[in-house]
Formats: C-alpha cells, sequence, structure tokens
C-alpha cells in the first residue's frame, strides 16, 4: 500500500496532505483498533480503557463528538504513523499504510451513530444528489454544467475535517455550491457531514 504525495517543496511550507490510494475499510480497522488502541483510548474511544489510568497524560478522547468533529484524516494518520511521545502516543511502524488509514476510518466513525448515517443519507439523496449523484461522484442529473465536487476523492476526504464539510454545506460555496442553512438544521447538516465522510470508506453493501 502505498501513499499518493505531490513533490514536496524545497522551502519550509508544509507537505501537502496525505491520502490513501484505495479507499479505506473502517471494518478492518475496528479489528485493528480493539486489538491495539482500545486498552488506551477505550473501545468506544473516550480514553477510558485499561491503562488509561496509569498514563501521565489521559489519552484523547478520540470518539467524542468535540474532537472528532475538528479532525483532519491525514493528521491523525501520521500521529497513529510518527506517535506523539510528549502525549504518551506511541507510533505503529508494525502497521502498514493501509491499515493506518483504515484505523483513522474506523476512529472517525466512533462518534457517529447509525441513526445520524441513516438520516444523513436520506437527506443526501434528496437535497444533494441530483448535482452530486447518489454516490457522490458528482455525476447528478444537474451536473452537467456545475461541475460539482466528487465527494468520493480521497485527497478531498484526508483533508477535510468534518466541520469543514458543515460549513460548505451550511453556507455555501459561491458559485455554484449553494448555501443549506436555511433549509436543513445544524444537527441535519452534521449528519449530511457524516454521511459524506462514508463516501470515502470501502464499506462493501453496507450502504
Amino acid at each position: 500500500y502505498q501513499m499518493e504525495l505531490s513533490s514536496i517543496p524545497e522551502t519550509n511550507t508544509p507537505p501537502p496532505p496525505l491520502f490513501p490510494l484505495l479507499p479505506p475499510d473502517p471494518v478492518n480497522g475496528k479489528k485493528i483498533f480493539l486489538e491495539q488502541c482500545a486498552e488506551c483510548h477505550g473501545n468506544r474511544g473516550l480514553g477510558d480503557g485499561s491503562r488509561a489510568q496509569n498514563l501521565p497524560n489521559p489519552p484523547a478522547p478520540i470518539g467524542s463528538f468535540q474532537l472528532a468533529s475538528q479532525a483532519v484524516p491525514a493528521n491523525w494518520f501520521n500521529v497513529i504513523s510518527q506517535g506523539n511521545m510528549g502525549k504518551n502516543m506511541p507510533a505503529f511502524p508494525g502497521l502498514t499504510d493501509r491499515q493506518r488509514w483504515d484505523v483513522v476510518a474506523y476512529a472517525l466513525s466512533l462518534s457517529v451513530t447509525e441513526q445520524q448515517l441513516e438520516l444523513g443519507r436520506t437527506i443526501f439523496i434528496e437535497q444533494c444528489a441530483g448535482c452530486h449523484g447518489e454516490d457522490g461522484r458528482g455525476s447528478g442529473e444537474h451536473a452537467e454544467n456545475i461541475q460539482p465536487q466528487n465527494l468520493t476523492r480521497l485527497d478531498f476526504q484526508a483533508g477535510r475535517a468534518n466541520n469543514i464539510i458543515f460549513n460548505i454545506i451550511r453556507d455555501g460555496g459561491s458559485p455554484e455550491m449553494p448555501a443549506f442553512g436555511t433549509r436543513l438544521s445544524d444537527d441535519e447538516i452534521w449528519a449530511v457531514s457524516s454521511y459524506i465522510r462514508q463516501l470515502g470508506y470501502n464499506l462493501g453493501n453496507n450502504f
């Protein structure tokens, strides 16, 4: 499994976001998470694993909505890859790049319920599929002249936190992307944002 990167500039500017070549598999990520992460982070990612009380710094509550909604997937991938020993987070060199992305996908799913995803899917089909297509690839019936974003693109997915996707849905993006803040509640927009995240995963026949 390889990473796809643009050439890194010879300056002090940060490198472009990393992203996987294949859609991450959160089902595989769950297996790895429970084996290698849950004893610190807890089964639901709330920082309450069996080893958490023995650590000088509490594990990050990655399963909390507040933290996960601001998480850029590429940043979480980097933390799993490189660790952060200042917060007692080890690196996991024994995992392949693909396995690390799978863990990121599963970790991001911990703060989302099936009911929210189903609500997000329903709204997406009703309000968004006309442009973005039911599969999110930008091939809806109204897409011919406006070139909607392909929401399944892995660079799009890896480089954006859910709160950024939320803001785009709520406020729109001139000129093609309309604002939905007056049509949908915040809870509905969060549900759509979470469903859009799922469009970048390998979910088999789950949806």
